[in-house]
């Protein structure tokens, strides 16, 4: 092939389809592809596992989007289809190579474009009106990749602190996903663009405790998968935001079913990163199941995954939920030794939430050493929560408040923070269920039989209601 030392220098992609030719011809004449049909069905399985300018994971991978692709081909072709051409040929081949050339180089050119208008366009739209939102849609200059992508690592950015805010945002995007036409980008590369923006809803959905809806969007998401993706990596995103869905219901073991099989992906991928994000999630399940002693082997093992990347605010959630399962069982002086290192990790990556966290994470730890000073540090967080609109944060401090007044006796303080709790729920519309549990607590303190232990088990049956509605947990 006269142009193949070109075509080689052109992308990676292009020097591994050369480095696979004689099994992608064997592909191609298997399904009895046309000619003019091959570019574009070996365009689209470049781009389903790895759009470009990335390369694919391997040949292998290849070579099975590939024969994946041709099948979806022929099953919605009409019985009529062109005869198959002779591809295993060079000229015939060198034709196919060069097309998919040209099509990766506009798709390239069009996403450099894209990348470089984004911002402002995402800055713009981000500050329109709901009602203007819907209008600009119409707008072609949107209309991009770019955009979609932006506005989702917004979203995400934002489903910890602000769920109402990441919803609009990830709605946004899967509306202008939507939009994009399958021959600018691929059409299973766009159905896992439109998959990560009904992943980003549902889980957003599932933050606000719209549990129904969460389980409509993961839905969706996986049929677009299955349409789209040949990227295995995506899926166990999937999975693992799904398996929040089954934690949020107290379906635990259908949770750790997910996360399992999310592990096994990022592993055979060799994807630490995505490897500790769920063995965070691992450790929620720990906290949830009261096996803290499995939660401390998990935060364990995600550090040592992490220990030669760059600090990141992963590496402060296991940092915190390793100190946090060291202090229910016990070990206190464990706990405190990793303080300093989640402060220096806060003020570099945290927000402010992760600061109240911290600070309720280092009253506890006080306390729990003989410190007087933590009791002052749980009411500074409880205030911090409470101006901050988060009830649920405010009444487990105040529970955990609760239990040292009455550690020493001293009703009034706790019939004080009762009757404060209350009023907090019902100015926030907190759900029903949540309330009554406050509800039993101060009703208890009022005919002085709340002891500590009533104090904690209120505290859990919070957590719960918490984690069955899917609200966001400061703690």
């Amino acid at each position: 092939m006269s142009n193949e030392k070109q075509l080689r220098s052109a992308s990676p992609a292009l020097e591994l389809l050369l480095r696979q030719r004689s099994e992608l011809q064997a592909v191609l004449a298997r399904h009895g592809i046309p000619v003019e049909e091959a570019p574009w069905l070996v365009t689209e399985a470049l781009l389903a596992v790895g759009p470009e300018p990335a390369a694919p994971l391997s040949g292998g991978r290849l070579l099975r989007a590939l024969d994946v692709v041709c099948t979806r081909w022929a099953l919605d072709v009409a019985d009529g289809r062109q005869a198959p051409g002779d591809l295993h040929s060079d000229d015939a081949f060198g034709t196919v190579l060069r097309t998919v050339a040209r099509r990766l180089d506009a798709r390239r050119n069009r996403l450099t474009d894209e990348d470089k208008a984004a911002p402002k366009l995402v800055d713009e739209i981000v500050g329109l009106s709901p009602a203007e939102r819907q209008r600009s849609l119409a707008e072609h200059r949107f209309r991009s990749w770019a955009v979609v992508d932006r506005l989702l690592a917004l979203a995400t950015g934002e489903v910890s602190e602000r769920p109402h805010r990441s919803l609009a945002l990830a709605l946004l995007a899967g509306e202008i996903a939507d939009r994009l036409d399958p021959a600018d980008y691929g059409a299973s590369a766009l159905r896992d663009l439109r998959a990560r923006a009904a992943m980003k809803s549902a889980n957003a959905q599932r933050v606000l405790g719209k549990l129904r809806a969460a389980e409509e969007g993961f839905d969706r998401a996986e049929r677009l998968l299955e349409e789209g993706s040949l990227d295995p990596r995506l899926r166990a995103e999937h999975l693992r935001l799904k398996a929040a869905l089954h934690r949020a219901r107290r379906q635990l073991d259908d949770a750790e079913r997910l996360l399992d099989q999310a592990m096994a992906i990022h592993r055979w991928a060799g994807d630490r990163e995505r490897q500790v994000r769920v063995l965070n999630s691992k450790s929620l399940l720990h906290e949830h199941r009261g096996t803290h002693e499995a939660g401390v082997a998990v935060c364990r093992q995600a550090r040592s995954l992490l220990a030669d990347m760059p600090p990141s605010r992963l590496h402060l959630t296991v940092l915190h939920n390793l100190a946090s399962h060291q202090l229910r069982l016990g070990r206190a002086v464990e706990a405190a030794e990793l303080l300093p290192a989640i402060d220096t990790l806060a003020n570099a990556h945290g927000g402010s939430n992760d600061r109240l966290r911290i600070d309720w994470l280092r009253g506890l730890v006080e306390l729990a050493l003989g410190d007087a000073s933590g009791e002052e540090r749980l009411a500074t967080v409880r205030q911090g929560f409470v101006d901050d609109s988060q009830p649920f944060g405010a009444a487990l401090v105040s529970l955990d408040l609760a239990a040292v007044y009455l550690a020493s006796g001293r009703t009034k303080a706790t019939r004080r923070l009762a009757d404060e709790m209350v009023p907090l729920f019902r100015s926030m519309q907190v759900h029903r269920e949540a309330l009554a549990a406050v509800l039993v607590f101060r009703q208890a303190v009022e005919l002085e039989k709340a002891t500590v232990g009533l104090a904690r088990e209120v505290a859990r049956s919070l957590r719960d209601w918490q984690d069955r509605a899917g609200v966001v947990r400061p703690s």
